[in-house]
Protein backbone atom coordinates (compact mmCIF):
# COMPACT_ATOMS: atom_id res chain seq x y z
CA UNK A 1 0.00 0.00 0.00
CA UNK A 2 2.64 2.44 0.59
CA UNK A 3 4.16 2.01 -2.53
CA UNK A 4 0.57 2.11 -4.83
CA UNK A 5 -0.28 5.57 -2.60
CA UNK A 6 2.21 7.63 -4.30
CA UNK A 7 2.00 6.17 -7.51
CA UNK A 8 -1.79 6.85 -7.20
CA UNK A 9 -0.80 10.90 -6.35
CA UNK A 10 1.60 10.78 -9.31
CA UNK A 11 -0.73 9.63 -11.64
CA UNK A 12 -3.65 12.14 -10.21
CA UNK A 13 -1.56 14.94 -10.20
CA UNK A 14 -0.45 14.27 -14.20
CA UNK A 15 -3.93 14.02 -14.81
CA UNK A 16 -5.34 17.30 -13.44
CA UNK A 17 -1.81 19.00 -14.69
CA UNK A 18 -3.11 18.24 -18.35
CA UNK A 19 -6.93 18.40 -17.93
CA UNK A 20 -6.80 21.86 -19.49
CA UNK A 21 -4.44 21.02 -22.80
CA UNK A 22 -6.22 20.44 -25.83
CA UNK A 23 -6.03 17.51 -28.04
CA UNK A 24 -4.65 17.40 -31.91
CA UNK A 25 -4.80 14.73 -34.40
CA UNK A 26 -2.08 15.27 -37.18
CA UNK A 27 -1.78 13.77 -40.20
CA UNK A 28 0.81 14.70 -43.00
CA UNK A 29 3.30 14.23 -45.59
CA UNK A 30 6.91 12.69 -44.83
CA UNK A 31 10.17 13.73 -47.36
CA UNK A 32 13.78 11.73 -45.85
CA UNK A 33 16.83 11.98 -46.95
CA UNK A 34 19.28 10.14 -45.29
CA UNK A 35 23.09 11.92 -44.57
CA UNK A 36 26.54 9.88 -44.19
CA UNK A 37 27.02 6.56 -44.42
CA UNK A 38 23.43 5.30 -44.92
CA UNK A 39 23.19 7.38 -47.62
CA UNK A 40 25.36 5.39 -50.30
CA UNK A 41 22.73 2.55 -50.17
CA UNK A 42 19.58 4.25 -48.99
CA UNK A 43 17.80 6.65 -51.60
CA UNK A 44 15.06 9.25 -50.59
CA UNK A 45 12.12 8.38 -48.89
CA UNK A 46 8.76 9.40 -49.20
CA UNK A 47 5.88 8.84 -46.58
CA UNK A 48 2.70 9.87 -44.38
CA UNK A 49 3.25 10.53 -40.49
CA UNK A 50 0.42 10.41 -37.88
CA UNK A 51 0.82 11.83 -34.68
CA UNK A 52 -1.31 12.77 -31.53
CA UNK A 53 -0.60 16.05 -29.47
CA UNK A 54 -1.20 17.94 -26.19
CA UNK A 55 -1.01 21.60 -26.05
CA UNK A 56 -0.54 23.60 -23.48
CA UNK A 57 -3.08 25.91 -22.73
CA UNK A 58 -1.07 29.13 -23.40
CA UNK A 59 -0.29 27.51 -27.20
CA UNK A 60 3.14 27.98 -26.91
CA UNK A 61 4.41 24.35 -26.69
CA UNK A 62 2.82 20.63 -27.56
CA UNK A 63 4.00 17.33 -26.01
CA UNK A 64 3.02 14.25 -28.08
CA UNK A 65 3.66 11.41 -30.09
CA UNK A 66 4.40 10.72 -34.02
CA UNK A 67 4.45 7.81 -35.93
CA UNK A 68 5.02 7.58 -39.73
CA UNK A 69 5.90 5.32 -42.60
CA UNK A 70 8.24 5.80 -45.19
CA UNK A 71 8.78 3.54 -48.56
CA UNK A 72 12.79 4.56 -49.84
CA UNK A 73 13.10 1.54 -52.54
CA UNK A 74 10.23 -0.52 -54.40
CA UNK A 75 11.23 -2.86 -57.27
CA UNK A 76 8.77 -5.24 -59.43
CA UNK A 77 10.21 -7.46 -61.86
CA UNK A 78 8.69 -10.58 -63.61
CA UNK A 79 11.11 -13.87 -63.02
CA UNK A 80 10.78 -17.37 -63.63
CA UNK A 81 9.87 -19.21 -60.12
CA UNK A 82 10.66 -22.27 -58.94
CA UNK A 83 7.65 -24.56 -56.81
CA UNK A 84 8.11 -27.09 -54.32
CA UNK A 85 7.26 -29.72 -56.78
CA UNK A 86 9.46 -28.63 -59.65
CA UNK A 87 7.23 -27.02 -61.71
CA UNK A 88 8.42 -23.48 -63.15
CA UNK A 89 5.89 -20.40 -63.98
CA UNK A 90 6.60 -16.91 -64.54
CA UNK A 91 5.58 -14.81 -61.55
CA UNK A 92 5.92 -11.11 -60.11
CA UNK A 93 8.86 -10.89 -57.60
CA UNK A 94 8.14 -7.30 -55.24
CA UNK A 95 10.69 -5.98 -53.32
CA UNK A 96 10.00 -3.29 -50.89
CA UNK A 97 12.31 -1.07 -48.25
CA UNK A 98 10.76 0.67 -46.10
CA UNK A 99 11.07 2.19 -42.61
CA UNK A 100 8.91 2.79 -39.68
CA UNK A 101 9.46 5.76 -37.29
CA UNK A 102 7.85 5.60 -33.55
CA UNK A 103 8.87 8.87 -32.11
CA UNK A 104 8.07 10.91 -29.01
CA UNK A 105 7.43 15.06 -29.83
CA UNK A 106 7.79 18.63 -28.34
CA UNK A 107 6.63 21.65 -30.58
CA UNK A 108 7.61 24.97 -29.60
CA UNK A 109 4.94 27.47 -31.45
CA UNK A 110 6.80 30.93 -32.40
CA UNK A 111 3.03 33.00 -32.41
CA UNK A 112 -0.11 31.98 -31.30
CA UNK A 113 -3.73 32.87 -32.13
CA UNK A 114 -2.96 32.90 -35.50
CA UNK A 115 -4.59 30.72 -38.55
CA UNK A 116 -0.81 30.00 -39.38
CA UNK A 117 2.21 29.34 -36.79
CA UNK A 118 5.11 28.92 -37.27
CA UNK A 119 7.06 26.09 -34.92
CA UNK A 120 10.32 24.41 -33.92
CA UNK A 121 10.34 20.81 -33.18
CA UNK A 122 12.74 18.08 -31.30
CA UNK A 123 11.51 14.57 -32.21
CA UNK A 124 13.23 11.29 -30.67
CA UNK A 125 12.25 7.78 -31.02
CA UNK A 126 13.08 4.53 -32.90
CA UNK A 127 13.09 3.56 -36.09
CA UNK A 128 12.66 -0.41 -38.14
CA UNK A 129 14.15 -0.74 -41.12
CA UNK A 130 12.70 -3.54 -43.10
CA UNK A 131 13.02 -5.00 -46.87
CA UNK A 132 10.19 -7.60 -47.50
CA UNK A 133 10.27 -9.86 -50.50
CA UNK A 134 7.05 -10.90 -52.19
CA UNK A 135 5.96 -13.21 -55.24
CA UNK A 136 3.11 -13.11 -56.95
CA UNK A 137 0.96 -14.65 -59.55
CA UNK A 138 0.22 -12.64 -62.29
CA UNK A 139 -2.71 -14.80 -63.54
CA UNK A 140 -4.66 -13.88 -59.77
CA UNK A 141 -5.85 -10.44 -60.99
CA UNK A 142 -7.20 -9.69 -57.17
CA UNK A 143 -3.50 -10.46 -56.01
CA UNK A 144 -5.39 -11.52 -52.63
CA UNK A 145 -2.80 -13.61 -51.17
CA UNK A 146 1.23 -13.99 -52.24
CA UNK A 147 2.60 -16.97 -53.22
CA UNK A 148 5.47 -16.67 -51.31
CA UNK A 149 6.60 -14.07 -48.69
CA UNK A 150 9.46 -13.38 -46.62
CA UNK A 151 11.53 -10.42 -44.44
CA UNK A 152 14.81 -10.15 -46.68
CA UNK A 153 15.70 -7.71 -43.14
CA UNK A 154 14.73 -5.85 -40.42
CA UNK A 155 17.20 -3.59 -38.22
CA UNK A 156 16.51 -0.93 -35.98
CA UNK A 157 17.90 2.12 -34.38
CA UNK A 158 17.44 5.38 -31.97
CA UNK A 159 16.86 8.44 -33.80
CA UNK A 160 16.53 12.06 -33.41
CA UNK A 161 14.53 15.10 -35.38
CA UNK A 162 15.22 18.86 -35.22
CA UNK A 163 12.33 20.75 -37.42
CA UNK A 164 10.45 23.46 -38.21
CA UNK A 165 7.19 23.77 -39.92
CA UNK A 166 3.71 25.34 -39.64
CA UNK A 167 0.30 24.30 -38.42
CA UNK A 168 -2.86 25.96 -39.98
CA UNK A 169 -5.80 25.74 -39.36
CA UNK A 170 -9.17 26.41 -40.88
CA UNK A 171 -10.56 30.18 -40.66
CA UNK A 172 -13.94 30.34 -38.39
CA UNK A 173 -16.08 30.68 -41.19
CA UNK A 174 -15.38 27.51 -42.68
CA UNK A 175 -15.75 25.58 -39.45
CA UNK A 176 -19.49 26.35 -39.28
Amino acid sequence: MKKILPLFFLIASVQTCFAQWTREWAVGYVYSSPTGKMKKNIKEAHGMTFGYQLESPTKKFALGVDMNLSIYGYDQTRQQYTFADGTKADMDINVTNSFTNLMFVGQYNLTTGKMVTPYVGLKTGYSWLTTKLGIYDPDDTDSCKPVEEDMLLRDGTWIYSVGAGVDMISPPSLIA
